[in-house]
């Protein structure tokens, strides 16, 4: 390998002025590429991309959030039992702490908490599009559960 390299080396040594030559062409053509570079702000395409499972993409693109930010408080250690009570007085301080750092041309609303008719219209959507949210794995499991012996073991129970 390092004789390839000092092959390539003695060769621009002697020819310079290719070397600059493709030294540029190289440099133009990454500044082409990087000025066709473009943003978007949809997050849904960054939740669900390809491969993944496009339920959660789903549901942000039907709650018209494009503009709001979801912030999802957890534990750091998922096999620690959480204390829901603890984890909502976390919410609390930081919604206080986002209000006081923040004025109101930043942040029109914080939703903290969702009201009754929010988690109602949420659960209508869900069971309205039920099948959309089921992976292949889970419409087997659906498949078993019909069948008579299945149906059997779960009267003996």
């Amino acid at each position: 390998m390092s004789d390839f390299l000092v092959h390539i080396y003695r060769f621009f040594r002697i020819r310079k002025d290719i070397f600059y030559l493709l030294t540029a062409l190289f440099t133009c053509s990454i500044a082409f590429l990087a000025s066709r570079i473009g943003f978007e702000e949809d997050i849904s395409k960054s939740v669900s991309g390809p491969g993944k499972n496009n339920n959660l993409g789903f549901v942000i693109s039907h709650l018209k959030i494009s503009d709001k930010l979801v912030v999802d408080i957890t534990l750091a250690d998922s096999l620690a039992p959480s204390d829901p009570d603890d984890l909502a007085l976390f919410g609390q301080r930081f919604v206080d702490s986002l209000n006081a750092h923040f004025g109101s041309s930043e942040i029109r609303n914080i939703a903290f908490r969702a009201s009754d008719t929010e988690m109602t219209a949420m659960m209508e959507l869900v069971m309205r599009h039920l099948p959309v949210f089921y992976d292949d794995y889970d419409l087997t499991g659906l498949d078993s559960l019909f069948l008579p012996e299945s149906i059997g073991k779960a009267l003996e129970k």
